[in-house]
């Protein structure tokens, strides 16, 4: 039987108890039947968040910042984003870009912030190597998994392609980059693409917008780009789904 990674990164805005049940249902359950599969999670723990961050709207108070234990994932990490803020010097990523949401650089800083979780996430499975991988954001709730199987038994019949799969929505000129599914040679560049994000910010001409970056990213490493349609939405701290 083949093997899958799914790498789980960012933050789960309070909201996991839900998007955990419908990420086990049409994802965990569905492809235990077709792979020996362990899930790997990162996440950035906070203790309130903003509801609306493109428009500055709202704080709304986290009850539970370590509710990502809902995913049962068997290899796991988490940080507080508070501590981390405080860290990191964003001016190091921004510096020379114009804001692309019009919100100070709020929904850039959340996007570097989750290509750090993403990257420590992938680390975690380091120690194995998988047929197959699949990455998700932790704030998706799942509403079916359409393509996701044929787009990783794919990359399992073809693996020295660079065959990188992402959904075939919301891909705003680029890529979308909630999920993705490759092979380990593809997911750690995209898993670890903070990493030469200076030389794709430049590459990109100094836009920082995330779907464009992953597209240049994929340029870049010359890989062939495929879709699935599986639908994911966003959710909101306060419970709101995003349709997009």
């Amino acid at each position: 039987m083949k093997t899958l990674a799914i790498i789980l990164y960012g933050v789960t805005r309070g909201q996991a108890q839900k998007t955990s049940v419908n990420f086990h249902n049409f994802i965990v359950d569905h492809f235990k039947n077709f792979f020996l599969l362990d899930i790997y999670l990162h996440c950035f723990e906070m203790k309130e968040c903003m509801v609306d961050p493109q428009r500055n709207k709202s704080i709304f108070k986290i009850e539970n910042p370590q509710d990502w234990k809902f995913f049962k994932a068997k290899h796991y990490s988490s940080d507080s984003q508070e501590k981390f803020i405080k860290q990191i010097n964003y001016s190091d990523y921004i510096s020379n870009c114009r804001d692309p949401f019009n919100n100070g650089m709020m929904s850039v800083k959340n996007y570097i912030n989750g290509l750090h979780s993403l990257k420590k996430s992938f680390q975690l499975s380091s120690s194995k190597l998988y047929d197959c991988y699949l990455v998700s954001r932790l704030d998706l709730l799942y509403q079916n998994n359409t393509g996701l199987l044929d787009s990783c038994l794919d990359v399992c019949n073809n693996p020295k392609s660079n065959i990188l799969y992402t959904p075939n929505w919301n891909k705003a000129k680029g890529l979308n980059d909630r999920i993705a599914i490759g092979n380990h040679q593809v997911i750690d560049r995209y898993c670890s693409r903070i990493d030469s994000y200076l030389e794709l910010k430049s590459l990109n001409r100094n836009n920082i917008h995330s779907e464009s970056l992953l597209l240049t990213m994929s340029k870049k490493n010359k890989f062939t780009n495929k879709h699935f349609k599986c639908y994911a939405a966003r959710i909101r701290s306060n419970g709101h789904i995003e349709k997009n």
